[in-house]
């Protein structure tokens, strides 16, 4: 069948960012200590400089709830805006085992114009850091930029109306992207909500969007569940823009179709060195590509297989060689794109 048009919520929403005006002449800023409530990083972003590189970590062990939105499509509360030049991590190291979690709400990062800034974003990271349990969206962006999410968990979302959603769309800047990359990521027990939700974890939707995914782990995830069109939209990602996933792991996946689809002539798709495990589609093992209109009207798509034998993201790589000198600090819906 033909994808739905994607729906757009119209929030008016508070953000959460980070900084000190007393930092503002310097080139980077680093917040000594750690940060109890997402209020506190609010306080310290509203009026970040952000040509500068600023760097802040949450304290371990805490959850965060994010806001909601009320009948006057107001948002109350807190969520995390991404802003340029913008780093977040979970305590010293930004290790997801310190479990800072942002949780709840109905957006954990706003990446849209609609609740703040309309300017692109781009360095910003997020490390260590679980997202879990969004009542709409975990992601959502609507502008450009390039996000990465490092050693981040996407978990337990049962009620989401799209996980992960890259929406940016600008027909007049052509050269213009919103890039999201995902290294050492989570993707784990999470459930297709029904009820109009995007039948995906990951939904990359239109041209201007492109994900990567590196090293990272999707598991005990069912997009089976509550999906009365098992045959057409259940996945776990979804792209009509450009999406490339390397050295990445499936396992115990419940999908319809396939893990992953891809839609439209224009649509780059780059897999390699990826394993699975009891994660096969209906459809296709792995991946299900769209390319034409006769593909995707009489649903026969081209597929793609495994091609790892073994879980390279969980593997630990062995030193090389000793150390040569002492160690230096280191710095769907589907997608509303039909075919062309």
């Amino acid at each position: 069948m033909a994808p739905r048009d994607l729906l757009r919520p119209f929030f008016v929403v508070g953000v959460a960012a980070l900084f000190s005006s007393s930092c503002l002449a310097q080139n980077s800023y680093v917040h000594d200590t750690c940060l109890n409530s997402l209020d506190e990083l609010y306080s310290l972003e509203k009026d970040a400089d952000t040509k500068i590189q600023r760097s802040y970590k949450l304290c371990k062990y805490q959850s965060h709830k994010t806001g909601k939105i009320n009948h006057n499509f107001n948002f109350v509360g807190r969520s995390l805006q991404i802003k340029s030049n913008l780093h977040v991590k979970c305590d010293e190291d930004g290790d997801m085992a310190d479990d800072c979690v942002i949780k709840d709400g109905h957006l954990h990062i706003d990446g849209t114009e609609y609740f703040g800034s309309d300017e692109p974003a781009t360095n910003v990271v997020f490390e260590g850091l679980t997202f879990q349990n969004t009542y709409k969206y975990s992601f959502w962006g609507t502008k450009p930029g390039n996000i990465t999410f490092v050693n981040c968990n996407f978990a337990e979302h049962r009620r989401a109306k799209g996980i992960i959603l890259l929406d940016y769309s600008n027909e007049e800047n052509l050269g213009g992207e919103l890039v999201v990359n995902f290294q050492n990521c989570k993707f784990m027990l999470n459930t297709y909500a029904g009820g109009g939700a995007f039948p995906s974890i990951i939904t990359v939707n239109g041209k201007h969007n492109r994900v990567n995914i590196q090293n990272s782990i999707f598991e005990n995830n069912n997009f089976e569940f509550n999906n009365t069109e098992l045959d057409t939209n259940s996945f776990l990602i979804e792209s009509s823009g450009s999406l490339s996933v390397h050295d990445s792991c499936f396992d115990n996946n419940a999908v319809g179709v396939s893990p992953i689809a891809s839609y439209g002539s224009t649509a780059e798709l780059s897999l390699s060195s990826n394993f699975g495990t009891r994660s096969k589609g209906g459809k296709c093992d792995f991946s299900s590509e769209f390319r034409t209109n006769e593909a995707f009207s009489n649903f026969s798509p081209t597929c793609q297989t495994y091609d790892a034998t073994t879980c390279t993201a969980l593997a630990t790589p062995s030193p090389t060689a000793a150390p040569t000198a002492a160690p230096t600090v280191a710095p769907t819906t589907a997608p509303t794109t039909a075919p062309t």
